[in-house]
């Protein structure tokens, strides 16, 4: 019997769907259709395959949870079952894929909220402004004790030299843990670094003339 037509005219929808289902020949799921119909929304693609479903023009089988379409076979042809197979096997790859992908996601939020919840930013601009300040009594000091280390002891000298060592390293440490939530903080207001110090009156030891490497020990 052929086909039931619409009143009114062929909806172009209806009709492009079951001439790509008639072309391809293979079982296709909505997903897949929304794909190749990216230009239809998901509600009118939905409508479409039903309406063809119901008028007999197409064919529907229900896998599992997803329907899956095709064209209507010839009375003496036989729906490939290696395809069916293949096209199950492609469903749980994809269904395993997003389980992955929504575990990921979650796992980068919670980081994200740890980050923001540990520090705020004027938190982060005040531990910068003490760690500046203790830099550079301690290259102050050590300058001083460079200049007079004829009268102080090696012991003196060394231990003034570990501590000026570890505060270099505290200062790094602190400079990355900065960059990583800074960066962190600009990525979810949707902002570059440059533009998120802009709006922050953020400014980074390097805008201000100040170099880790030329903050060296000189023996």
């Amino acid at each position: 019997m052929a086909p039931k037509a619409k009143k009114g005219g062929e909806d172009p929808l209806e009709a492009q769907v079951e001439d790509y289902l008639v072309k391809q020949n293979r079982p296709y799921n909505t997903i897949m259709l929304q794909a190749v119909f990216r230009d239809a929304g998901k509600t009118s693609l939905q409508r479409a395959l039903d309406s063809l479903t119901e008028q007999g023009r197409i064919a529907m089988r229900e896998n599992k949870k997803a329907k899956i379409y095709f064209r209507n076979q010839d009375p003496n042809e036989v729906i490939d079952k290696a395809q069916l197979t293949q096209l199950d096997q492609e469903i749980a790859e994809k269904k395993e894929l997003i389980k992955t992908l929504k575990n990921d996601c979650g796992s980068l939020d919670s980081e994200i909220r740890g980050i923001s919840s540990s520090l705020t930013d004027e938190e982060i601009a005040s531990r910068i402004q003490v760690l500046r300040e203790e830099n550079e009594k301690m290259t102050a000091k050590l300058k001083m004790l460079e200049e007079t280390s004829g009268t102080i002891d090696k012991t003196a000298i060394t231990k003034a030299e570990k501590r000026y060592e570890f505060s270099r390293l505290e200062w790094r440490k602190r400079k990355r843990l900065f960059r990583d939530i800074f960066s962190t903080i600009s990525e979810q207001g949707g902002l570059t670094m440059n533009q998120a110090k802009e709006e922050m009156g953020v400014e980074t030891d390097e805008e201000i003339g100040v170099k880790i490497e030329d903050s060296r020990i000189i023996k």
